[in-house]
């Protein structure tokens, strides 16, 4: 039996019908070919941070994991699906984040899960800022924005602008 990544599927129907709607969210409409071009971006991006793939798969017993775990901290948006994609196209592990979890909860969360990155919406600013200092591995915030978008936090990075810098 063939393995088909997920990343790689979408490519391949990405590939075969580009101008297909792929998400609508309200008025916002993204084609197939269009998300695929942000996939792309937003992976680039993270492996150019140092994110990746840091044990081979030989190297591990079943259950562990070879890569770095980003966190997504999102409501259902376009932005999570973009996230998840990315993910799994630089070679990393989208872990999902409920957005009711208090921040203690959080801060057990994203340290059993090892995560290095965290891609979170503006609305948790707050939350993401009270569980910083007690998550050390956790070196790259992405902040969505939203409609009660405040200021970016120190040393996190817009989402927006990352899409972006993948173009250049």
């Amino acid at each position: 039996m063939t393995e088909l990544a997920l990343a790689e599927l979408f490519d391949t129907v990405s590939g075969a019908v580009p101008e297909r709607e792929c998400i609508v969210q309200g008025p916002r409409r993204l084609s197939f070919g269009q998300v695929a071009a942000r996939v792309a971006r937003l992976a680039s991006w993270l492996r150019s941070q140092g994110l990746g793939a840091v044990r081979s798969r030989d190297e591990l017993e079943p259950w562990q994991s070879g890569q770095d775990h980003v966190a997504l901290y999102l409501f259902n948006s376009p932005e999570y699906l973009e996230a998840m994609l990315a993910s799994f196209r630089a070679r990393l592990v989208p872990c999902n984040v409920n957005y009711r979890y208090t921040v203690p909860e959080l801060v057990s969360l994203l340290r059993d899960m090892r995560a290095r990155a965290l891609v979170y919406h503006a609305a948790f600013s707050a939350q993401v800022q009270a569980i910083r200092a007690a998550l050390p591995e956790l070196r790259l915030l992405i902040q969505v924005p939203t409609q009660d978008t405040g200021p970016l936090l120190p040393g996190a990075f817009d989402y927006d602008a990352v899409i972006e810098i993948g173009r250049a």
